[in-house]
């Protein structure tokens, strides 16, 4: 078996559960907070992120990061609603709580990496702000898109390889 019910209890209130009763009482707080997450995404999809989107803002680039953070903030919603709802339950092995939460944040690193490899619109902004003859040189964009691009993939990729590939080098 995957979950342990031995010496298992679940109090809700004045109510003690034991044994198979406090797994299933686990499993649907497991299952109200999947329905929670659900809830926050479908909200932030629906009202959260277009109200801050059509919010005029005193810095321009505030706009630029609520678009390329938009998506991953919603992917956020559901990693966390399924690591808060996995690690809730009473596993038997050991090991997998801390399986989840390494999970967890590599998911987390990976779409903060995706917002930042979105946000290279910035590069546009800030050349706004230099001369025309600075402008014109199109090596100037990739003076900043291309290392933020590359910053981001190699942030992830290095957390990948210290997590999977080397598991003694991590910490």
């Amino acid at each position: 078996m995957i979950f342990s019910i031995r010496d298992l209890s679940f109090e809700l209130g004045s109510l003690l559960l034991e044994g198979w009763l406090a797994l299933a009482a686990r499993a649907v707080c497991a299952l109200l907070i999947l329905l929670a997450a659900w809830l926050v995404r479908r909200w932030l999809n629906k009202k959260g992120i277009p109200a801050l989107l059509a919010r005029s803002w005193y810095f321009t680039g505030t706009p630029i990061l609520l678009r390329s953070f938009s998506t991953p903030i919603l992917r956020m919603c559901s990693v966390i609603g399924v690591y808060l709802a996995a690690a809730s339950l009473p596993w038997a092995i050991s090991g997998i709580p801390k399986l989840l939460l390494l999970c967890f944040r590599l998911a987390m690193t990976l779409l903060v990496c995706e917002g930042l490899y979105a946000a290279s619109d910035l590069a546009d902004l800030l050349l706004a702000s230099c001369s025309p003859e600075i402008r014109s040189i199109k090596r100037c964009a990739l003076c900043w898109i291309l290392p933020t691009r590359c910053w981001s993939s190699c942030c992830a990729w290095l957390r990948w390889r210290r997590r999977w590939a080397f598991p003694s080098a991590a910490s």
